[in-house]
């Protein structure tokens, strides 16, 4: 009987496990300040949600409460420049070449680890990195899963937020360890079951 209770506590446990893990990371801020996005705010394409006066955070730092699978999303760009976006050091997306298709990512609780850039003139403004106008970061929080990251890239003819933006979406990350913990718990509880209905059988 105690061995039951013991493979009982054990799926318990599992089940707590997964649940607990499972629960999706959300978007933290730390700083910034809170700005209007000017009259001349036109991304192509347009962005849902999102317009000339919405009120963004620019010169903040995006982090993650906790371990989450980020989905990165290109949405559109305003700029003569070549414009590129970084997550981990890889290139995800270019403004002006391909069709940037939607792109999936593990990342850990803290900073993000993403950027920016501008081939020429050479420019890098990395999470967190950016401050004042020209060169520097905004972000939208459409809610605490789901954000816009806006760059205005160092051209001195306008400030707009919109030479790239992309979506970034945060979801749980899948847990099989604990699934199998779960799975392994209701086998051998299954098993006690069919021993122990052998037993008084015999």
């Amino acid at each position: 009987m105690s061995f039951r209770f013991a493979l009982l506590g054990l799926v318990l446990a599992g089940a707590t496990a997964a649940a607990s893990m499972a629960q999706a990371a959300s978007f933290t801020f730390l700083g910034g300040d809170d700005t209007a996005l000017p009259g001349n705010f036109d991304p192509s394409p347009a962005m849902p949600g999102l317009g000339a006066g919405s009120h963004v955070l620019t010169n903040a730092t995006l982090g993650l409460s906790g371990p989450g699978r980020v989905t990165f999303t290109f949405l559109g760009t305003e700029a003569g420049y070549d414009n590129l976006f970084h997550f981990a050091g890889e290139s995800l997306f270019a403004n002006h070449s391909g069709t940037n298709p939607s792109v999936e990512r593990i990342a850990g609780a803290g900073p993000l680890d993403f950027a920016f850039s501008t081939v020429s003139p050479a420019q890098l403004v990395a999470n967190g990195g950016s401050a004042g106008t020209w060169g520097s970061l905004a972000f939208f929080k459409l809610s605490d899963t789901s954000v816009y990251a806006l760059y205005n890239d160092g051209a001195p003819v306008d400030a707009d937020y919109d030479d790239m933006a992309v979506r970034m979406d945060v979801a749980p990350v899948p847990l099989p360890a604990a699934a199998w913990l779960l799975v392994a718990g209701l086998g051998g509880l299954g098993l006690v079951k069919r021993r122990a209905g052998a037993a008084t059988a015999a």
